[in-house]
């Protein structure tokens, strides 16, 4: 189902995407816009493209087809190293060099911004100085990153994503392996970031319940089409989950917030 066209407030512009693998159409005619300040969060069955869609806007993947737009500025034939200005992808943990420490790790992020030689400079030191403070992970800065927790390395990926200051931020389900604690204060950590410091953020998702807690939109995706786009409430109703997950569920309201939560129907 497609958006309302790009308009002030919109910092990344998705039309009309179509993305395939080996052959294979995964992504169909999909629009989407990200706000400035939100957290849009992205969910869909295993298999309904969600992470094609994160590689496709991220440039690993070349779509078919549409246009994708940032602050008005078409990205899609970029180099790697000009779009690396303008989004950061926040991947699963499991994607940093264990034997960096957490500041050098973090500071990769800083790789578009450095000069010929590589060296970073001042500027390059404060912000993955503030990355490491945003992200509540400064204490570990000369810690090896194979002697973190799942927890904590996911922070690191979300500071190192933080350092390359970008305005579009996209995470491919950053709670994947983390408890339910550790889920809930990164996806806090998330949404506050994303209304503080005015990112658009995107983040594919599984939980739909943490979903409806942190994310200000929601865009479900189902067998490679956008199903519906709008407010956790909007989106998360019986209909639309029965349709995408092939599952009755009972929507009830949050007791202190009113937001929906979802109870599969026994």
């Amino acid at each position: 189902m497609p958006e309302t066209p790009l308009s002030i407030g919109f910092a990344l512009h998705i039309q009309g995407l179509t993305a395939a693998y080996n052959g294979c159409l995964v992504l169909e005619d999909v629009s989407l816009d990200v706000p400035v300040g939100q957290v849009t969060a992205l969910i869909g069955p295993n298999g309904a493209g969600k992470t094609t869609l994160i590689r496709a806007v991220s440039g690993t993947l070349r779509p078919r087809a549409g246009r994708i737009m940032i602050n008005g500025r078409e990205i899609t034939n970029l180099p790697p190293e000009k779009r690396a200005c303008l989004l950061a992808v926040a991947p699963q943990s499991g994607n940093l060099p264990g034997e960096f420490s957490v500041y050098q790790a973090v500071m990769m992020g800083r790789t578009p911004y450095l000069g010929w030689l590589g060296y970073p400079g001042k500027r390059d030191h404060e912000k993955t100085l503030h990355a490491l403070e945003l992200t509540e992970t400064l204490h570990l800065a000369r810690r090896r990153v194979a002697s973190l927790s799942g927890g904590e390395q996911q922070r690191v990926l979300l500071a190192r994503a933080l350092a390359q200051e970008t305005p579009v931020l996209l995470l491919d389900e950053p709670t994947t392996y983390l408890d339910l604690h550790h889920q809930v204060t990164f996806l806090q950590l998330v949404h506050r970031l994303a209304h503080q410091n005015n990112l658009a953020i995107l983040a594919a998702l599984h939980d739909l319940n943490l979903t409806s807690l942190y994310a200000d939109r929601v865009a479900l995706l189902s067998n490679g089409r956008l199903q519906a786009v709008g407010s956790p409430a909007e989106t998360l109703t019986p209909a639309n989950i029965q349709q995408a997950y092939r599952l009755a569920v009972r929507v009830i309201h949050h007791p202190k917030n009113g937001l929906p939560l979802i109870l599969p129907e026994a």
